[in-house]
């Protein structure tokens, strides 16, 4: 039986048309305004309940109180349930493209792609001019890494909607040609392409902040011209774009005018900000020289964004003290238990740590304490996505590093590579393993003393970065230099040199792009495995 819920509205306006169709027999009308008002006064779950009479009453009336019975359903938790109300009002609404749309949402957040992917077809199967579900079917296929199943998309969606609402589709498109690179299509063709798109987009709705945005940073990304940057990106945040002003402030630190850098992030650090800004500020001040401002900045950060756990961990890591860096790792710990990251984190951090000791007994207190903190992050947080790689990953080389302590018996060398071997597959099935596969060859090599094993592996790690159209690491050519002789070990010890070099030389792919994490030495180095 349905619970009785009383109907309390927080607009005066909402109770008045409730009372109106309520007078005329429209019960259903009238708690769908009675749960809105709920909604409003955030009272979701009185939402919910009065979502559910007005529905009852009449199922086939209105499929928008389907949609918000569900998103309300999945707000607080009751993902199954609102993936239930979805496919019930499918039954009424089968042509519906929204409602399709938001189950493909539902199982894309809940990483079930495949299914995503049949329910955003059937979307625009009953729609073919349904601009969101186009764009949001595009945007899923780029964040898996499918940049030219994007652009299709993109396109196709391009073909099909009114031009006056194709803003979003152009972006979206141009997004997936500047990330489409293969050998046929080298980064200069690419980078061409997405340009042209953004342009194409500009030409019909010249005013949208997001390609304005986008033409920002492409055409400093391609031309280094600031000047023009600048001007894109100013009118990007004049008309509501609020990535802009961070944006802005990276273009400035990267010209290298620092006092403008410096007003522009506390210009992008306001009220509304997103936590992405004020990592950047945090960041910039670090790289200054300004320790004191960067962590103020982490410390207010973190008031309005308890929950954000790549904020903690860049704090963390900034702090000197391991002590307070523990403890603002375990306080966000706190907020989200089951965060693989924080788990990795706080292992790295005990490891780290432990290596620096003088005496061997505190070495390997810590390193047990390390590999509790990832065992803990493996078993108890999902089991899947990147982060739960790079905790293998880590917590390999812990194993190594605690063997080097104790001895390499069977049993640990056993540990050791089936971690690996555990990172190995899990991210064959995300990017590519070769730096998984370079380390073990690292450890077959300096740890098991294996030449056999490791230059079975450094190969292995050579074929898989470039099936990835990566470019090979000098320390692969390096290794596998070393496990060579005569001709070979000249030929890929000039690799090694090569490689080398064209990092030096690498220009940066996005500027304004860039995340504030800059990359540690690799955790054999860290973690004391082999000497730097």
């Amino acid at each position: 039986m349905t619970q009785k819920h009383s109907i309390k509205f927080e607009n005066p306006n909402d109770e008045k048309k409730a009372a109106s169709f309520k007078k005329t027999g429209d019960s259903a009308l009238a708690l769908r305004y009675a749960a809105i008002s709920a909604n409003r006064a955030g009272r979701k779950r009185d939402a919910i309940g009065l979502l559910e009479r007005a529905t009852n009453l009449r199922p086939a009336d209105e499929p928008r109180a389907w949609g918000l019975l569900a998103k309300l359903r999945e707000e607080i938790g009751d993902v199954s349930g609102a993936r239930a109300t979805l496919r019930r009002s499918l039954q009424y609404f089968p042509e519906n493209a929204e409602l399709w749309r938001r189950l493909a949402e539902i199982a894309k957040r809940s990483n079930r792609f495949d299914t995503a992917r049949l329910h955003y077809a059937r979307a625009i199967r009953a729609d073919s001019t349904f601009v969101a579900a186009w764009d949001a079917w595009s945007r899923m296929e780029l964040s898996q890494n499918r940049p030219r199943a994007a652009a299709v998309l993109a396109k196709r969606g391009l073909d099909r909607v009114p031009k006056a609402e194709s803003a979003r589709l152009w972006h979206a498109y141009a997004m997936a040609l500047n990330r489409w690179i293969s050998p046929e299509r080298p980064q200069k063709f690419a980078l061409l392409q997405a340009e042209a798109a953004l342009k194409q987009g500009l030409a019909v709705t010249p005013r949208h902040a997001h390609l304005l945005h986008a033409m920002g940073l492409q055409i400093y990304t391609m031309r280094q011209n600031a000047q023009e940057t600048r001007r894109y990106l100013t009118a990007a945040l004049e008309r509501g774009q609020p990535e802009a002003s961070l944006s802005l402030a990276r273009l400035e630190e990267n010209e290298g005018r620092v006092a403008a850098a410096r007003a522009a992030y506390r210009r992008a650090t306001h009220d509304k900000a997103s936590v992405a800004a004020w990592r950047s500020a945090a960041r910039f001040e670090l790289l200054n020289g300004n320790r004191k401002e960067a962590l103020d900045l982490f410390r207010k950060a973190s008031v309005r964004f308890p929950r954000d756990v790549e904020l903690h961990v860049q704090w963390a890591r900034a702090l000197e003290d391991n002590n307070v860096a523990r403890e603002v790792l375990n306080t966000a710990l706190r907020a989200s238990p089951s965060s693989t990251r924080l788990y990795h984190a706080l292992g790295e951090l005990e490891a780290v740590h432990a290596v620096q000791c003088t005496h061997v007994e505190d070495q390997l207190k810590g390193l047990h304490s390390a590999r509790r903190y990832f065992y803990k992050g493996a078993f108890r947080a999902p089991k899947r996505g990147p982060h739960l790689v790079a905790l293998l990953f880590a917590w390999a080389h812990c194993e190594w590093a605690v063997a080097l302590r104790t001895g390499f018996s069977s049993v640990a060398a056993s540990r050791i590579r089936r971690l690996f071997a555990w990172a190995a597959k899990l991210s064959s099935r995300q990017s590519s393993p070769g730096y998984i596969l370079l380390a073990r060859a690292h450890f077959e090599f300096y740890g098991a003393n294996n030449s056999r094993a490791a230059k079975r592996f450094v190969v292995a790690a050579i074929r898989a970065y470039q099936a990835s159209d990566l470019p090979v690491p000098a320390r692969a050519w390096t290794l596998l230099a070393q496990l060579s002789s005569g001709q070979l070990h000249t030929i890929f010890q000039a690799r090694a040199t090569a490689a080398n070099n064209q990092i030096l030389n690498q220009p940066l792919g996005h500027p304004l792009k860039r995340t504030w994490t800059q990359q540690p030495p690799p955790p054999e180095i860290r973690f004391g495995c082999v000497e730097d």
